[in-house]
């Protein structure tokens, strides 16, 4: 049984090399915090140097958990209306033992179209890394019988990691700095991330959509609470998913609620991979921390779910001459 399992196993990892699978981007349940990951417009957005780290383990109870970490530091250089972030990601694969990694600096431009209104448009550029554990076995390393045949793997398959250059584009719109609406385009050139030698495998662009609003539910600057529905779209490929939802603020405490998911679109080997987010978080005048859980809706129910902590740091703020006030985001 434990060959059969092994077996499958293989399988799975060279159809996860192959060209007829695409690699989906690790896509965070934390919209707000993890825009500066996702849109370059949004670099600059704290008015302050500012980090952020966000820890993501999808499904910890399976052989196929994926563990994510992505960190990011934003600032306000002393150039008129400009910001600046730089963004790393490592993502590892358990069950392929695949791994990983991108780095991207991004820059960020601020237009005032009128009192109320402001437009940033962004820009990143990086580096992506991709690169398969040691000590595979492949599916045609074994017999009909599910066990070794002793025999080396015929597969074409690099054993050295790629590099390749990586480009994002974003733009974020803000009325009144309560309400935005942001897009962005990963993976605009489409580098080719195949391992299989002789191969071409394009990463597939990923396109965003973030959108919310901010109702103040009193007047009281001190102890002011909130209320701020959200959505999130996303698409790569085949894949797409919503996220809709929003969050509750009384200060310091933050309350998330949200649905993630796509009812539908069914493609053929579709999990149909839908989740109830659920998130609270404390907000004090330079940290920020929050933890969120996935309750899996489908065929993974047993498989753990989903966890994400977040924490992010800001120094006091000082002002900066020649900047254009920031654009509005949920204030985590």
């Amino acid at each position: 049984m434990k060959n059969i399992k092994t077996t499958i196993l293989t399988i799975f990892i060279v159809m996860c090399i192959s060209e007829t699978l695409f690699a989906q981007d690790y896509i965070f349940s934390q919209t707000s915090t993890s825009q500066i990951y996702q849109n370059p417009a949004v670099a600059g957005n704290t008015d302050r140097l500012s980090a952020t780290i966000i820890h993501r383990l999808q499904w910890p109870y399976e052989n196929i958990a994926t563990p994510a970490t992505c960190l990011a530091i934003d600032f306000v250089p002393n150039i008129k209306n400009s910001g600046i972030s730089l963004v790393a990601l490592n993502g590892h694969d358990i069950g392929t033992k695949e791994t990983v990694n991108q780095i991207g600096l991004s820059y960020s431009y601020s237009i005032q179209l009128s009192e109320k209104l402001i437009i940033k448009a962004g820009l990143r550029g990086g580096l992506y890394h991709r690169k398969l554990g040691k000590n595979l076995l492949y599916g045609d390393q074994y017999n009909e019988n599910g066990t070794l045949t002793g025999n080396e793997t015929e597969e074409n398959i690099s054993d050295k990691a790629i590099y390749k250059a990586d480009f994002a584009v974003g733009a974020l719109l803000s009325y009144k700095e309560i309400s935005w609406i942001g897009i962005s385009v990963a993976h605009v050139t489409r580098p080719n991330i195949s391992l299989l030698l002789g191969s071409e495998s394009t990463l597939p662009i990923l396109w965003n959509i973030n959108a919310g609003y901010i109702f103040y539910l009193n007047k009281t600057v001190k102890d002011r609470k909130s209320l701020t529905p959200t959505f999130s779209w996303y698409k790569q490929a085949n894949f797409a998913q919503y996220s809709l939802g929003g969050y509750f603020f009384n200060k310091p405490l933050q309350l998330g609620l949200w649905y993630k998911g796509n009812p539908f679109d069914r493609y053929e080997g579709s999990t149909q991979n839908q989740a109830i987010t659920i998130a609270v978080g404390l907000s004090f005048q330079q940290l920020n921390v929050e933890y969120s859980y996935d309750i899996s809706l489908s065929k993974f129910q047993k498989s753990g779910g989903a966890h994400e902590f977040s924490i992010t740091y800001k120094l006091p703020y000082e002002e900066k001459r020649g900047k254009v006030r920031s654009v509005s985001g949920p204030k985590w």
